[in-house]
C-alpha cells in the first residue's frame, strides 16, 4: 500500500520537491494511505500538479471578481514551479464589441488570452484558454518542465503535473499511469530521414517571380485593388475546374497565395511565417499575439474563394485581418493605462 511518505520519497528522488516542502505536507498526512485513483490529488497536495476541473475556476460575478479569480488561479498554478515562475500585471479588459482579453506577465513573457465576457452571468472562469495556453504558465526558458495531463486506465483526470520528460517517465513508470503528450526517448534511426519541407525563405524566393507577374496585371495602388485580385482569381479558375485537383506545391496556388499575401501585408502590418495549423505559409500581424486572431493563410482564402465564389469575400477577410491587428493595439493601450494607474 502506498502512503504519502512513499510519494514524498519518490518526488524528492526525482527532484520535483524539496525535503522542506515534503515535510510540510507530511506533517498532516504522514501515514495516510493513497489509493491509486487519488494519486493526482496527492500530487496536487505536494504542489507539483494542478486541477483543471470546472469547480477550480469558481470566482464570483462581475469583471473585478473574474480578474481576481484569474490572478489567484495563475498564482496557484505558478506555485508548481517552485519559485521559477512569477505572475504579475494581471488585467482583464472588455470592449463594447463583444471582446474580452486577459493580460499578464509570466516572468518576462507578455501573455494575452481571449476569454468569455459574460462576467455578470457566470461565476466561473473561462477554462478553455486556461487549458489551451498551458505553456503560458510553465517556467519556460531553459527549464525543461511542461504540464502533462495524468491519464489513469485510459481515462482523463483533469489533473496536470509539471515535469521534465525524464521526471515524467520515471513518475509514470512508478505509479503506472500515463502522461498525455509526454515524448518518448529518441530512438536510433533505422532509415533515411524524410526530406525536410521547403523552408519559408526558399518558398518566398521560389514564388517571387510568379507573384510579381500576377501583380503586373493589377491596377496600381488603389482601395479596390483587392477586389481586382479577386476578379482575376475567379476568372482564371472557373467553377467547373476542381480546385482539389491541384496540390500544395502547384505553381498556381503558390504564386497566387504569395500575391494575395503581399496585398494583405500592404493593408495590415504583418509578416510571413510557417504554421501547421492555418496552412503552411501564413501571415501574422506584426507583434500581435495568437489570441487576437491576426493569423491568415492566403492559400486557404483562395481555396474558399474559388469554392464558394462569394463576391467581396477577399475584402471581408482583409478587413477582418486588419480589425484583429487594430484591436490588439487598442487593448494594449488600455492595459498600459490600467497598469499605470495602479502604480
Amino acid at each position: 500500500m502506498t502512503t504519502y511518505r512513499d510519494v514524498a520519497t519518490t518526488l524528492i528522488e526525482l527532484g520535483m520537491v524539496s525535503p522542506a516542502r515534503a515535510e510540510e505536507v507530511l506533517a498532516r498526512t504522514d501515514d495516510v494511505t493513497v489509493d491509486r485513483a487519488d494519486l493526482p490529488m496527492v500530487l496536487e497536495d505536494f504542489r507539483v500538479a494542478i486541477s483543471l476541473d470546472f469547480e477550480s475556476g469558481k470566482c464570483g460575478y462581475g469583471i473585478d471578481a473574474h480578474e481576481d479569480g484569474y490572478r489567484e488561479w495563475l498564482e496557484w498554478a505558478a506555485g508548481t514551479a517552485g519559485g521559477a515562475l512569477t505572475i504579475r500585471d494581471v488585467v482583464l479588459i472588455e470592449d463594447g464589441d463583444g471582446y474580452a482579453y486577459l493580460h499578464f506577465l509570466a516572468n518576462d513573457r507578455t501573455c494575452w488570452w481571449e476569454v468569455e465576457r459574460e462576467f455578470d452571468e457566470m461565476k466561473y472562469l473561462d477554462m478553455m484558454p486556461i487549458l489551451q495556453y498551458l505553456d503560458d504558465y510553465e517556467p519556460g526558458g531553459d527549464d525543461p518542465r511542461h504540464f502533462h495531463e495524468i491519464v489513469l486506465d485510459g481515462a482523463n483526470t483533469d489533473y496536470y503535473v509539471l515535469v521534465s520528460d525524464e521526471q515524467g517517465r520515471a513518475l509514470a513508470r512508478t505509479y503506472e499511469f500515463g502522461l498525455r503528450g509526454l515524448s518518448d526517448p529518441p530512438e536510433t534511426p533505422t532509415s533515411e530521414p524524410a526530406a525536410p519541407p521547403t523552408s519559408l525563405a526558399t518558398w518566398l524566393a521560389e514564388t517571387e517571380e510568379a507573384w510579381r507577374a500576377v501583380r503586373a496585371e493589377l491596377p496600381d495602388w488603389s482601395p479596390d485593388r483587392i477586389e481586382a485580385l479577386e476578379r482575376l482569381l475567379l476568372d482564371r479558375f472557373p467553377a467547373e475546374v476542381p480546385f482539389e485537383a491541384i496540390g500544395d506545391d502547384h505553381p498556381f496556388l503558390n504564386g497566387w497565395s504569395r500575391c494575395l499575401g503581399e496585398e494583405l501585408r500592404r493593408i495590415t502590418p504583418s509578416h510571413w511565417t510557417v504554421s501547421n495549423q492555418f496552412g503552411r505559409y501564413v501571415l501574422t500581424g506584426e507583434g500581435v499575439p495568437y489570441a487576437f486572431g491576426a493569423q491568415e493563410s492566403p492559400g486557404r482564402l483562395i481555396w474558399l474563394l474559388v469554392t464558394d465564389r462569394r463576391p467581396g469575400f477577399l475584402r471581408g477577410e482583409s478587413d477582418h485581418f486588419r480589425a484583429a491587428y487594430d484591436r490588439y493595439q487598442l487593448f494594449t493601450a488600455e492595459a498600459a493605462d490600467r497598469l499605470a494607474a495602479r502604480r
